[in-house]
């Protein structure tokens, strides 16, 4: 990621307060945050659609975001250090929601092959953060059932 250098400290700062990536030393986050690229994305404008094959996971790191989908309409909205889209670093599935700019925004893509190619190369970096999506994953469906 060769970006400017308040961009490239908001970005592993950004990594620092991710869950998924808790309990990894600055090495290890650099690594992850030499994969990663900056988009921006303008108000107004579809970053993904619901349907949209999936090919990374998000970081938001300046601005604000809507994630909605067809059924419900909007379901959450995003601020700056929030992830979303993460089961396309996982998995290339297809979105399940569309993500849509409701201000000018910068978000830091981080694309499921060269993430998996990452995790492969570090084995124990990789099971430290599968771990927390994990757990991360199971938190998250836990509150959705127990809302229904």
């Amino acid at each position: 990621m060769s970006q400017n250098p308040e961009t490239l400290t908001m970005a592993l700062n950004a990594l620092k307060k991710q869950r998924y990536f808790y309990g990894l030393h600055e090495e290890d986050l650099n690594n992850i945050l030499s994969i990663c690229s900056v988009k921006m994305s303008p108000k107004d404008s579809v970053l993904f659609n619901e349907g949209d094959a999936s090919y990374g996971m998000f970081i938001l790191l300046q601005g604000s975001m809507s994630i909605n989908n067809r059924k419900q309409g909007k379901i959450h909205d995003l601020s700056p250090g929030e992830i979303f889209g993460e089961m396309g670093a996982i998995g290339k599935i297809k979105r399940t929601a569309s993500a849509v700019a409701d201000t000018d925004c910068i978000v830091l893509h981080i694309n499921h092959m060269q993430f998996t190619k990452i995790l492969n190369e570090y084995p124990k970096v990789g099971q430290k953060v599968m771990t927390n999506i994990c757990e991360s994953l199971v938190k998250r469906v836990t509150e959705l059932t127990a809302k229904q």
